[in-house]
């Protein structure tokens, strides 16, 4: 993936025809993005999905494309981790209506991780706001070094450009609750260990994942916003590079709002949590995170155009930043 200049381009084009598409408010949904740090694409944390599901017989259809910027480094505990490149992402999202109150779904993400061309705009950013660097203004532009040590010796090392298939990720939901002004949804998933996680593409195991998502138009009615609420539990799968160090359970969580800007705009921020995935003294790998984002979605005809980007608010323990595009329909 050359970069983002597709992504953009496509989202300029939206916002062109916008005018000429028939008005009509984008529906309610949270930013289907995760913590993309290297060790977490070894633990099958799953992305949040709306709670609204397709009617039986329609099927939603959604590609995401992601650049994505890591630069951390840490040594505690006889552990020691560096996190530095830059990871691109298109993923498709298939989910099919296939009776009343069910729905079944498909995620198949491909991933490049190389050095990117992020490295000048976080610099610069961190420049005009004074933000700390954390030693990414020192360390060399373009790498790409993903390691992790420990006592009993290298648990991760990648060094240089990689890219393929990702882990391939079968779904199931139910919908417990539909209504104008409130849905909710039990969602199972289960992530399989298609892509190679000697190359930080996969996990090398199955993992499990159970979550609740509520959309409510109710609580905050009176200000015209909309929430998305999701809360779930995760068991990741035996894996090559964390062994037994994995968590027997994880707890991931997900709080979106929309206010909605004129009839086919919507500005929505998003904070996305996981508890710790894994025994381990550095945050980067064991650690809790949360991340913060915020974007805008543009209706389109009868397809709806997402541009957003996010942050590690516990610095470490997700990637520096990362901006997402995507385009969803129904059909």
């Amino acid at each position: 993936m050359p970069g983002a200049r597709g992504p953009l381009l496509a989202l300029g084009l939206g916002a062109g025809l916008a005018g000429a598409a028939e008005a009509a408010p984008p529906p309610a949904s949270p930013f289907s993005w995760r913590n993309a740090s290297p060790p977490v694409l070894a633990l099958g944390l799953p992305r949040p999905r709306p709670a609204a599901l397709p009617a039986a017989g329609a099927t939603e259809t959604e590609l995401v494309l992601e650049v994505i910027s890591h630069y951390t480094t840490e040594a505690r505990g006889g552990e020691r981790v560096v996190l530095d490149g830059e990871t691109h992402a298109a993923t498709l999202f298939l989910e099919r209506g296939v009776g009343a109150g069910w729905a079944a779904s498909v995620e198949v993400p491909v991933l490049r991780h190389d050095g990117g061309f992020l490295d000048p705009l976080v610099d610069g950013w961190h420049d005009a706001f004074g933000l700390p660097e954390g030693g990414r203004d020192r360390a060399p532009r373009g790498q790409v070094a993903f390691a992790w040590l420990d006592e009993s010796g290298t648990r991760l090392r990648v060094e240089g450009a990689t890219g393929g298939l990702g882990d391939v990720r079968l779904g199931l939901a139910r919908a417990l609750h539909a209504a104008p002004d409130r849905d909710l949804a039990l969602r199972l998933s289960v992530e399989l260990p298609t892509g190679d996680d000697d190359l930080v593409l996969g996990s090398g195991g199955t993992d499990v994942a159970l979550s609740l998502a509520l959309s409510d138009r109710r609580w905050l009615a009176r200000a015209g916003m909309d929430v998305q609420l999701v809360a779930g539990v995760l068991r990741s799968g035996d894996t090559a590079v964390l062994e037994d160090d994995v968590a027997p359970v994880a707890g991931f969580g997900t709080l979106g709002l929309g206010l909605p800007l004129g009839e086919r705009w919507v500005l929505r921020g998003q904070l996305d949590a996981h508890t710790a995935l894994a025994d381990s003294a550095l945050k980067q790998i064991g650690g809790w995170s949360v991340q913060g984002g915020l974007g805008v979605t543009v209706r389109v005809g009868g397809l709806l155009l997402d541009a957003a980007f996010h942050e590690d608010l516990r610095p470490g323990s997700a990637p520096d930043i990362g901006f997402r595009f995507g385009l969803r329909g129904r059909f």
